[in-house]
């Protein structure tokens, strides 16, 4: 928190930690937005000068992500003696990292999977449901992006879909960084 008593700002967002800011505002300013800001962990550098000698700077960690997950591969099985459902899926997130799996079965939710249970990209459910079985998996990344696939099993024999990709509408998915210095 910088102090309303603050005459002078110096600030500056980076990709690299260990530059400096050059950028100084006198008299102080309360907010700053950086437009377009591609996606990459930022660092913003802050300091303050009250009474002519400045303060140390305090670094935020800003993490931009309008990537969705990358999906390399989703297969689904199912086993007709237990009517066991095996989810396998190979889908990543360089940027956040993937938060969550939602699995939908004929377009209901059926489960929500956090990422710690779907160990080692595999994820067994029971199905109760017989005949025409539409499978969709949603993985989403920490910044709630996403990527889907879908199957189909009719009499136990499973087809694939094309996968879709969905980010979502909110503010910095377009890049933008809004602050506010003062609490």
């Amino acid at each position: 928190d910088v102090p309303s008593s603050a005459s002078t700002i110096q600030a500056g967002l980076s990709l690299n930690a260990d530059d400096v800011p050059k950028t100084v505002y006198t008299p102080a300013i309360t907010h700053k937005t950086f437009s377009d800001t591609p996606d990459g962990v930022w660092y913003f550098k802050i300091r303050y000068k009250i009474n002519g000698l400045w303060s140390e700077y305090v670094t935020y960690i800003i993490r931009i992500d309008n990537t969705p997950p990358q999906k390399k591969n989703v297969d689904f099985s199912l086993d007709e003696n237990s009517n066991i459902l095996r989810v396998t899926s190979d889908i990543n997130d360089a940027l956040s990292g993937i938060d969550h799996y939602d699995i939908f079965i004929n377009n209901s939710l059926l489960k929500t999977v956090p990422v710690t249970e779907f160990a080692g990209g595999k994820y067994d459910l029971h199905l109760d449901t017989k005949g025409k079985i539409i499978i969709k998996l949603v993985a989403y990344d920490k910044a709630e992006n996403s990527v889907d696939a879908e199957g189909l099993i009719i009499n136990n024999v499973v087809t694939k879909n094309i996968p879709k990709t969905n980010i979502p509408l909110m503010a910095f998915a377009y890049g933008m960084i809004a602050l506010l210095i003062f609490a």
